[in-house]
């Protein structure tokens, strides 16, 4: 009990961990594995220890790298790292969702961008030409669908 007490004063006014702590430390097991794997063909090659050994290094470094993030004081510093990582984060996940959503929907819509603000517009798969609204800005323009054929 005591040295929880110890450690809570240690803790006192550091960061701790977070969002980009978690990853960096996610990160850092993806070189340790690929080490281990090329450690184990050491004997075939001399190449293959100091790939090793410089994967080793990458993951102890993202080790490293999150244990002295979460011990920082500079905590609005450390706050604004965890925002940026956050915020490109979103926008993979919401560009990966995009994606599977339009490869998902690919007999059914056509995505296509408006000319003027460059937005995204779902449309029905409709063969032919058709006028269309961007919802964004308001921009009429005609576009063609072509009729949907399997790869």
């Amino acid at each position: 009990m005591k040295w929880m007490i110890k450690f809570r004063k240690f803790m006192e006014g550091r960061y701790g961990s977070d969002e980009l702590g978690k990853f960096l430390l996610f990160l850092a097991l993806i070189p340790m594995l690929l080490s281990t794997v090329c450690a184990l063909l050491v004997p075939f090659s001399k190449v293959f220890f100091f790939l090793a050994f410089a994967l080793w290094i990458i993951g102890v470094a993202s080790v490293v790298l999150s244990v002295c993030r979460a011990l920082s004081k500079k905590v609005h510093l450390r706050m604004a790292e965890n925002r940026k990582y956050l915020k490109l984060r979103t926008a993979f996940l919401n560009e990966c969702t995009g994606v599977f959503m339009r490869f998902k929907e690919r007999k059914t819509h056509v995505y296509k961008k408006c000319p003027h603000c460059k937005a995204i517009l779902r449309l029905p798969r409709k063969p032919g030409k058709h006028s269309v609204t961007c919802r964004g800005c308001g921009y009429r323009f005609r576009m063609t669908v072509r009729k949907w054929r399997f790869l």
